[in-house]
This record gives C-alpha cells, sequence and structure tokens, in this order.
C-alpha cells in the first residue's frame, strides 16, 4: 500500500483491516482455522453471510474479495503478511545474549495468544503458600495482566509494518512485549476508559469471540491485577515506531 492511500485512509478514519484485497477472492475452505472457531466457540455454521459480517470479504461486480481482515484469518496470510506471527524468547540473565527457550506462533491469530500463554507459563515460576485450609498457587507474574498486554498487542498492532513481528521476551528481571505501530491515543489516558481501535473489524471479532469484553478496558484490568503484585511495575515505551510494555520486578 503506497503512502498516498494509507494517508487517505487515515483521513476517511478507514482502518487498513477493513481495506479489500483485490489480489484475493474469495474459495471454499480458505478461512478454515477460523470456521474451527466458529463452529466451536459461536455454535455458528461458517457461510459467506456471517463472512460478511465479520467484514472478511467485500462483494464487488459480482465477486466476493477478502479484506485485509480475511487475509489475516486464510489460509494465505503468509504471501501478504508473512511477519504476522508471535516470536518468544526466554534469555538467560537480563541480556539477549543465551536462549534458554524460543518458539513462534504464525498459525491462526487467536491460537497465537493462547500458545503464547502456555510459552510464558512455561517459562517463569509457580510458587504456591499453605493457608490454613487451602494451598495456593501464585504465578511469578500476573497471568491475566500479561494476556491483556498480548491481546493489545494483536489488536492494536500495525499491521501495514510489513517487517516487523510481535515480540515476546522473557528475562530475569522482567518479560518484554514488543509490537509495531504507535498508540492511538495518548499514553496518559491509559486505563481511563478512551480507546480508538486501529484494527477496528478485527477489534469487533474479538468482542463477539469475547476475547476482549469491552473496548478501552484492557489496561484498566492490568492495573487492577497488579495491585496484587506490588513488586511488578509496568513501563509502557511508545516513543518510536513500536509500543513496548514492560512488566519488571522491583524487588528479588
Amino acid at each position: 500500500m503506497t503512502k498516498s492511500l494509507k494517508l487517505k485512509g487515515k483521513k476517511r478514519r478507514i482502518s487498513f483491516d477493513s481495506v479489500i484485497n483485490y489480489e484475493l477472492e474469495y474459495k471454499e475452505n480458505i478461512f478454515v482455522l477460523l470456521d474451527k472457531h466458529i463452529e466451536e466457540r459461536l455454535h455458528t455454521k461458517p457461510s459467506l453471510s456471517v463472512y460478511e459480517k465479520f467484514k472478511l470479504i467485500k462483494k464487488e461486480r459480482d465477486k466476493y474479495f477478502l479484506t485485509n481482515l480475511g487475509v489475516l484469518f486464510s489460509i494465505n496470510k503468509d504471501d501478504y503478511f508473512p511477519l504476522v506471527k508471535i516470536e518468544c524468547a526466554r534469555f538467560k540473565g537480563d541480556n539477549t545474549k543465551v536462549f534458554l527457550d524460543q518458539a513462534t506462533f504464525d498459525e491462526d491469530i487467536m491460537d497465537s495468544i493462547e500458545n503464547t500463554m502456555k510459552f510464558i507459563k512455561r517459562n517463569i515460576k509457580l510458587s504456591a503458600t499453605i493457608g490454613e485450609v487451602y494451598r495456593q498457587d501464585r504465578w511469578e507474574y500476573p497471568l491475566l495482566a500479561l494476556r491483556e498486554v498480548i491481546i493489545n498487542a494483536v489488536v492494536h498492532r500495525d499491521y501495514s509494518i510489513l517487517g516487523s513481528d510481535i515480540k515476546v521476551a522473557i528475562f530475569d528481571d522482567m518479560i518484554e512485549v514488543t509490537n509495531p505501530g504507535v498508540f492511538m491515543i495518548d499514553k496518559e489516558k491509559l486505563g481511563l476508559g478512551y480507546s480508538e481501535l486501529r484494527n477496528q473489524n478485527l477489534g469487533n471479532i474479538f468482542k463477539k469471540f469475547q476475547i476482549i469484553e469491552q473496548w478501552g478496558t484492557g489496561y484498566e484490568k492490568i492495573q487492577n491485577e497488579l495491585k496484587n503484585y506490588p513488586e511488578i511495575k509496568i513501563e509502557i515505551d511508545d516513543e518510536s515506531t513500536f509500543v513496548q510494555v514492560k512488566l519488571v520486578k522491583t524487588i528479588e
């Protein structure tokens, strides 16, 4: 997409995920991975009307073409968005010199989120305390907060930046999530209910599948989870073309 087209889309407030890809016509089973989620989570049979409702396809000149959102969920994703993936790594110490574990998740977007969380749990500690009656397990980092950070990275990333992916780096002293694109609102407004989705249709699908509950509440949920982890602080860097969120240990 040319720079002029990007600017025109922004001026009209057209999200990148709604733009039609005229190179890619709809064909049967092109959404095979998403079809599984539609059937299992929504208890609905996949159909053209469902795809149209989700803004995955659009009819023009008596043909159905995929939107950019449709491409992201299609079997042709890697042909157009080869770096729509989540790279995960566990490093030794506080630098990137030595890998202890590594994984790439580039399948279905929704599955990638869940697999990233499994990777994180595999690489952080789980401790237990014994109360008067029950044993209480406590992860090294708040998992619900981390899941919100990952979801935000996927929903808000700039998919028009083709040369970058989402990165999740686990160090001894912090977890760092980096995604392409800058905030659509001022950082100071995070957690106050403000929301402006870069990828509106992707956000609508995530809401339909109950991956997100309500726009603008993600960082509020993160802050609430961190109240139970006084030894963890959140740091956000949005000074470049990337957003980087860190959950940092303040007490060893």
